[in-house]
């Protein structure tokens, strides 16, 4: 299985800043060059998109200084993204800082669909609130009494986007913390200890090679 949609949950900024003596929001500032690297690889390895866990509803309870070294990230990227590299936004903008809110909404506005790659950001996201804010969309419309699967994707906020092929995890944890619960049914999961500040293009293809050797059967048999 080659992944044409690749989720990444960034992890261990923050304590790739403290094991080399750094102020955790430091962290920030290098994962966003990791990040570059591995978009500018991922298009050589001709995956499509790329959803990246840039900041979950749940991060709100870190410090004010921490909370704003990863805004910061987020705006110095899309002030200077990657070459052919377009970007898109899931999530509720409606919290964020006016300036990056303003950044992201014009960004959405002049998307090119005609990249290598697509970036799509999942700031102030959690996958629990997307499926609620989902529900509460289907009960608010008056023409629906009855709803399948294609039907309820369609009012989440990736529901132009194709499911996840497979989701890597960095920095050593092993669960999807909220992260594409209902576009991850089928996801390949796969978990390493590096730290995203260190995550490279070899790591990265190591992974790939795993996951051409692994069979996804969606519940059949094995043939």
């Amino acid at each position: 299985m080659i992944p044409r949609h690749l989720g990444i949950i960034m992890d261990g900024n923050g304590r790739w800043a403290e094991a080399h003596g750094l102020p955790r929001q430091e962290g920030y500032k290098a994962g966003l060059l990791a990040l570059k690297k591995i978009i500018a690889y991922s298009i050589t390895r001709n995956i499509d998109i790329l959803t990246v866990y840039a900041f979950s509803t749940e991060n709100w309870k870190r410090p004010n200084e921490e909370i704003n070294a990863i805004f910061d990230a987020i705006q110095s990227f899309c002030s200077s993204p990657t070459n052919m590299c377009s970007i898109s936004f899931c999530g509720n903008l409606e919290n964020l800082p006016d300036k990056l809110k303003k950044t992201a909404e014009e960004i959405t506005r002049k998307r090119k669909t005609n990249d290598k790659i697509l970036l799509n950001i999942a700031i102030n996201y959690g996958g629990r609130a997307d499926i609620v804010n989902a529900v509460n969309k289907i009960l608010s419309s008056q023409s629906l009494s009855k709803i399948d699967e294609s039907t309820f994707a369609s009012y989440l906020s990736n529901s132009k986007l194709p499911s996840v092929d497979a989701i890597i995890r960095t920095g050593g944890e092993k669960r999807l913390s909220n992260f594409l619960l209902y576009e991850s049914a089928y996801s390949e999961l796969v978990f390493v200890d590096t730290l995203w500040p260190d995550f490279d293009e070899s790591e990265l293809d190591r992974i790939l090679y795993e996951l051409q050797r692994r069979t996804q059967k969606f519940g059949g048999a094995y043939v």
